[in-house]
């Protein structure tokens, strides 16, 4: 088992808010200054000035890292972590666990919704696996901006909850048929899944599939049902205990090259028309902050004791 450092990247002061994870943490990193500007989505500027902040941390901690980052607003930031990797963490295999699956091919670039599809273009991910996944992402319709391909030649594997197929009109692939990833016929192609009800029963299967292998893990708390998380965005069903136990498996299997979670509930309403109409965030909501740092901290402090040598609270 690899040991992960924990920190953060304080983005947008949510964590700031978990006192009992942030005196489980190693560093964290005052981000808020460029925060705002790569909410959601980044230019090519502002992720490369994040990417520069991001490089700094590598030179000063060159360990393994375990990240929090904040809301799901910023998964993309993942990408960069993942870019950011020293060259002898490479190939490893992205195992993202989350209620989206954050990869579709579409504009703007540096955006939570698309980043997995441009880490398949990173040199050093071999494939990605992807947990968990139920929400409106998966209309059909949908997947004519997923990673297709992918799909269907095995680089990328989806492990939905609860549903195993979809049917894509019109739409084929290259690559030779495989009656257990997809089937071609006139009218277009049936992809199909390893679907999941349970965390822990795939991650179980995911540990001897990985055994010994370099795997970076992503985690979304958006992924856990509402009695276990409070987050910006559509919730899964997977319990919180069950992830745990799931990863503690993985993360025994494996040779962790790094892992991050993200999935807090922001303090401040997203700003701007077009980012909260992207979000489908146009009525923004009030809510109890503290009651949501709670929540997520408990959540927090779970997943950091899954991720660790020493269990949280136990002396180092």
């Amino acid at each position: 088992m690899t040991h992960l450092v924990p920190i953060a990247l304080d983005l947008d002061s949510s964590l700031r808010d978990q006192a009992d994870l942030v005196a489980h943490l190693a560093d964290v990193v005052d981000l808020r200054e460029i925060g705002d500007a790569v909410r959601l989505r980044a230019t090519a500027s502002d992720a490369g000035r994040l990417r520069d902040r991001l490089g700094e941390l590598r030179r000063r901690i060159p360990s393994p890292l375990l990240v929090f980052t904040g809301s799901g607003d910023f998964h993309h930031v993942s990408l960069l972590l993942l870019a950011t990797l020293a060259a002898d963490a490479g190939p490893f295999t992205l195992v993202l666990i989350d209620n989206h699956p954050d990869w579709f091919q579409e504009s703007p670039p540096n955006h939570c919704g698309n980043w997995v599809a441009s880490a398949l273009e990173l040199p050093q991910v071999n494939r990605a696996i992807l947990v968990g996944q139920n929400s409106p992402d998966f209309s059909w319709y949908r997947f004519y901006h997923a990673p297709f391909e992918s799909l269907c030649d095995g680089r990328l594997t989806l492990h939905p909850l609860h549903f195993a197929s979809r049917r894509i009109p019109l739409r084929w692939p290259a690559c030779a048929d495989n009656p257990a990833r997809f089937s071609c016929r006139a009218w277009g192609t049936t992809l199909r899944f390893q679907p999941c009800d349970r965390a822990d029963q795939i991650l179980h299967r995911l540990a001897a599939e990985l055994a010994g292998q370099r795997v970076y893990v992503s985690v979304d708390k958006d992924c856990l049902t509402e009695r276990d998380a409070t987050t910006d965005w559509e919730q899964g069903g997977f319990a919180l205990s069950d992830l745990c136990r799931g990863l503690r498996e993985l993360t025994s299997s494996c040779q962790l090259v790094g892992a991050d979670v993200c999935g807090e509930k922001a303090p401040a309403p997203l700003t701007g028309f077009w980012r909260r109409l992207d979000a489908g965030r146009l009525r923004n909501r009030p809510h109890d902050r503290a009651a949501a740092a709670r929540i997520n901290q408990t959540a927090n402090l779970t997943l950091l004791d899954a991720f660790s040598r020493t269990p949280v609270g136990a002396p180092a």
